[in-house]
């Protein structure tokens, strides 16, 4: 049995991973506070904020 990935630990590293993290943080919308799916869904918006900075490093002015 492998463990959950923290935020510490999750990192994105493709397009693919990216959208199937946009997908569960979509379907994770409703999770309350404190529940293991709301910090599943905080780990993935950390995660996803990290690869937009890696791979999208320069916005336009204004943006971001």
């Amino acid at each position: 049995m492998t463990a959950e990935p923290t935020a510490d630990t999750l990192r994105i590293e493709s397009a693919e991973q990216y959208q199937e993290a946009v997908e569960e943080v979509l379907r994770l919308e409703q999770a309350r506070e404190g529940s293991p799916e709301f910090e599943r869904r905080q780990a993935l918006r950390a995660a996803l904020a990290d690869y937009e900075l890696r791979r999208i490093p320069e916005r336009p002015p204004g943006i971001g």
